[in-house]
């Protein structure tokens, strides 16, 4: 067994590692993890690609050929390197079926290093710089960078918005897209497509963001509401 680590993200408050695990060239396993120092997040990494294919610790050699091809980030937000080859031909090897969690609870995983590897995966297709991100951030989240979120629903939303872009898009154009009146034109196609009468939306409204009305929403809840209906919609397909 061959085991490569690569240094993919690294900031004041975490580093993100990725293992390989192949053997005679071919894939076998692959992983990412989150922790305090590279250490950390090798093992929190190595684990869960154990786990992936259910291999033991003996069965591994850790010391074979092992290489670390860590880079120094400058950037806090560079979390893939341009040695990262590997995950821009096959993305779908780290990036997982993701699930809203509708309000912060235990089910919100502590280790977000695979949601933080796929936003910048998104943000590198669609091609915008760190003040391209920041700007975008501003307009659908209402904060100044993804370092101020906090909150794995959040995480999840913005996933989601980035997965809707068009590479090329400007940041620019999504002032007037996410004004409240647009917003809630596009929930209104929403709940027309699901049928509900107005009780049932009100009601739906109430327990999500416990409020009567959307126009009482702010700009992230609309977008956060606009969500949730769309899964609702993906439920019944």
């Amino acid at each position: 067994m061959q085991i490569n680590s690569e240094l993919c993200h690294v900031d004041e408050n975490k580093i993100i590692v990725r293992i390989t695990v192949s053997e005679k060239q071919m894939l076998v396993s692959s992983a990412l993890g989150q922790g305090r120092d590279v250490n950390e997040a090798e093992n929190n990494a190595l684990s869960k690609a154990m786990g992936r294919v259910n291999l033991s610790q003996s069965e591994l050699d850790i010391n074979n050929n092992t290489s670390n091809n860590q880079t120094h980030a400058t950037d806090s937000h560079s979390l893939i390197n341009t040695q990262n080859k590997e995950v821009l031909k096959d993305p779908s090897i780290d990036l997982p079926n993701y699930k809203s969690v509708t309000n912060q609870t235990n089910e919100s995983p502590r280790d977000w290093s695979e949601e933080i590897y796929a936003i910048d995966y998104e943000i590198k297709r669609i091609g915008w710089s760190k003040e391209e991100e920041d700007l975008f951030i501003n307009e659908s989240l209402e904060c100044r960078s993804r370092d101020r979120i906090t909150s794995y629903d959040d995480i999840m939303l913005f996933i989601s918005l980035l997965k809707k872009t068009k590479a090329g898009s400007s940041p620019k154009d999504f002032k007037e897209l996410f004004n409240s009146k647009n917003l809630i034109l596009q929930s209104n196609k929403l709940l027309d497509n699901l049928g509900w009468e107005t009780v049932k939306a009100r009601d739906f409204l109430n327990k999500q963001f416990n409020k009567n009305s959307r126009n009482l929403l702010t700009k992230k809840e609309l977008l956060r509401f606009i969500q949730l209906l769309e899964q609702e919609l993906d439920l019944r397909n």
